[in-house]
């Protein structure tokens, strides 16, 4: 039998997948994912040109390379550069960018891939300066020869072998 705890003069018992399976609607978060899916449209800020806005994002969006956030809220995209060097200088070029335009991204950087989000905290929501520099990224990706990036496989590991972020710490031609 299954651990029962009880709290007060409650017993509380574990949920069972059956239990689960008799639920004629899904979970709360379950309806969040499918509404997203269904409706992609981005969420602007306030005081945004919304149409011009819209067209501007479905063009950056168009390729695949950037994708709206999970909330909707902003744009995000993976780069890759053959070198942490080349990604260092890709994300202090656009540091640059960030302070004339005076706003950030939110980002991160494992050897020689970088993951950037583009989103406006205040007015929250998407915004031309994201979509500005968002252009910026990929005239700067560009400029300092961007890789494509590799296709995930079913296990989630990178399709194409020497391009993990392992490359500094592991020698050429050995597997961990």
């Amino acid at each position: 039998m299954p651990t029962v705890l009880s709290r007060g003069s409650q017993i509380l018992r574990p949920l069972h997948r059956a239990s689960f399976k008799q639920s004629r609607s899904p979970p709360f978060c379950w309806k969040q994912l499918l509404s997203m899916s269904t409706n992609p449209e981005p969420l602007f800020s306030e005081g945004e040109d919304h149409e011009q806005l819209s067209n501007d994002a479905a063009a950056l969006l168009a390729d695949g390379e950037w994708t709206l956030s999970h909330d909707r809220k902003g744009i995000e995209r993976r780069f890759q550069f053959k070198t942490f060097n080349k990604t260092w200088e890709f994300m202090n070029l656009v540091a640059a960018d960030c302070k004339k335009m005076k706003h950030h991204p939110e980002w991160s950087n494992i050897y020689n891939k970088a993951h950037i989000r583009w989103t406006t905290h205040s007015p929250i929501g998407l915004s031309a300066k994201d979509i500005h520099m968002a252009r910026v990224c990929n005239a700067h990706a560009e400029t300092l020869g961007a890789l494509p990036i590799p296709q995930e496989t079913e296990a989630g590991s990178s399709a194409t072998p020497g391009l993990e972020a392992g490359d500094c710490c592991v020698p050429k031609g050995t597997n961990p």
